[in-house]
């Protein structure tokens, strides 16, 4: 089984937009304008004062990247804690042969998901299991297997929020292959296509 630690997956700015889209979107508009109004500036003292305001700016950039970093860290310790939480009571089951053997690989997809940095997701998945564990009686019950077109919609949502698009289009592309009629991604791919197409 996959070994994961609380801090083995750690923040990167790529994450910044994902974690605190809103202040990732007015610094993009506000670097957008001082921009604009540097390159119009004509006299020293307009340029020396835009060049305070880009000051501050970076400041303030620094401040929503940190704000960006703890709803990572909050986000990431829930889904790690929920995670633990299945390890422990997978343990005190003690299940034994092909429910555990399911339990693990299903626990791994979890953990694959952690890994990847889609906590919620991460932390849907291992809460699923717990409640599949609890449901575990005399007899052995059937798990459910995430199948491929679940894990594809997985990977083209992360790559959204990351927003690679040509990429998750393509797997997008790829789910309709497996199961044209896929509801979820015909939503996804409407919202992607109604984006501004400057991706």
């Amino acid at each position: 089984m996959l070994d994961i630690t609380r801090d083995s997956v750690q923040f990167s700015e790529r994450e910044f937009k994902a974690y605190n889209p809103k202040g990732y979107a007015e610094l993009g508009e506000s670097l957008e304008i001082l921009e604009q109004k540097k390159a119009l500036a004509r006299t020293a003292e307009e340029k020396r004062e835009i060049c305070m305001l880009l000051d501050g700016l970076e400041q303030q950039r620094r401040l929503s990247l940190e704000l960006a970093e703890e709803r990572f860290r909050q986000a990431r310790d829930r889904a790690y804690e929920e995670i633990e939480r299945v390890r422990a009571l997978t343990a005190r089951k003690r299940l034994a042969g092909r429910a555990r053997q399911e339990i693990e690989n299903l626990l791994e997809h979890a953990v694959t998901v952690y890994a990847m940095k889609d906590f919620t997701r991460a932390g849907e998945a291992a809460a699923r299991i717990a409640r599949q564990i609890r449901d575990v009686g005399p007899k052995v019950v059937r798990f459910q297997r995430p199948d491929e077109v679940t894990r594809l919609i997985a990977v083209g949502e992360r790559l959204e929020r990351e927003g690679r698009l040509r990429e998750a289009l393509q797997v997008y592309a790829r789910v309709l292959e497996l199961r044209p009629e896929e509801p979820r991604v015909k939503a996804r791919l409407q919202t992607i296509t109604a984006r501004p197409a400057n991706w």
